[in-house]
């Protein structure tokens, strides 16, 4: 990385895999800040026995108390996490990906992977299907707060297929969240390993998933996500972007802009949607379930 932003080398691999891991973006004494806040976090979960809109928990087998899985909108409840939305290191590889002005989509989320299956796959799929918007300039983020290796469920993903096709998510002609389709092949997905610090970028179309933590070592992530101010989502801008539904709430969007202008003037581009709808609790639940009901089944370590 330049002292600013991207090499043009990082650019035109970001543009030709369709996916980035830039390494150092967050120096030791902040992942420790991070890593204690995961732990802070840990802690508050110990005494729950169900998850609420925050704290999201899986009973395992064999388990006398519920695992910490994901805390979601941790930005809402610890302000570190929303400092590190607006850090200019970062913000200035986001703008080389996706222009001068972006904001960030208030849908940011915690994992804890924890070790020897500790954890749930993430299903194969494309982060497009959930977040259609006017157009497709949003950057994905992985945080790693560990290092994340092939045998703790590091991130995979298909290069090359931010190109193109958009996939089927749909099972029974409900929304699943993960990909269903006869077409795509998985074999042709590489392991993305992040030391801790470092962040792996990915294009709203790209295919991803993971495999389930299988090592001796916790695999904790934040994911963030940004897009550019004229990039408006086609169910609206609300309260909370984890709510799909609803008027726009303009001093919301105005509230996420970390670099540039607001913009009310959407810019449109032709390009393939597909709503995620009917779009409910069960609806995403496949999403983080151990087993995919998918024709593809989990992505294997």
């Amino acid at each position: 990385m330049t002292t600013s932003g991207l090499t043009g080398e990082q650019k035109l691999k970001y543009e030709r895999d369709g996916y980035l891991v830039v390494e150092d973006v967050f120096d030791a004494a902040k992942v420790k800040e991070l890593s204690d806040a995961a732990d802070d976090f840990v802690k508050r979960s110990a005494t729950m026995t169900n998850s609420d809109k925050s704290f999201h928990l899986e009973w395992r087998d064999n388990s006398s108390k519920p695992t910490l899985k994901r805390v979601s909108l941790p930005s809402a409840i610890n302000p570190l996490f929303e400092e590190i939305h607006r850090d200019k290191k970062l913000l200035d590889i986001i703008c080389d990906l996706i222009g001068p002005s972006v904001r960030y989509i208030q849908h940011n989320a915690l994992f804890f992977n924890f070790p020897q299956g500790g954890s749930f796959p993430i299903k194969w799929h494309q982060d497009w299907t959930f977040w259609p918007h006017t157009n497709k300039d949003l950057v994905m983020g992985f945080l790693s707060i560990d290092d994340s290796s092939r045998e703790n469920g590091c991130l995979q993903v298909i290069p090359g297929s931010h190109k193109g096709p958009f996939y089927n998510h749909f099972i029974e002609d409900k929304f699943a969240s993960e990909i269903n389709d006869p077409t795509f092949d998985p074999s042709q997905a590489v392991y993305v390993k992040v030391p801790a610090g470092g962040i792996s970028f990915h294009h709203p179309f790209t295919v991803h998933g993971a495999a389930a933590n299988q090592s001796d070592r916790s695999k904790r992530y934040f994911a963030l996500s940004f897009t550019a101010t004229d990039a408006w989502p086609l169910i609206g801008v609300v309260g909370k972007e984890e709510q799909l539904w609803g008027p726009v709430d303009w001093d919301r969007y105005c509230s996420t802009v970390v670099r540039g202008k607001a913009s009310r003037f959407p810019r449109m581009e032709a390009i393939p949607v597909s709503l995620p709808v009917p779009f409910s609790t069960e609806s995403i639940a496949p999403f983080f379930a151990r087993e995919s009901k998918s024709i593809h089944g989990n992505p294997k370590n």
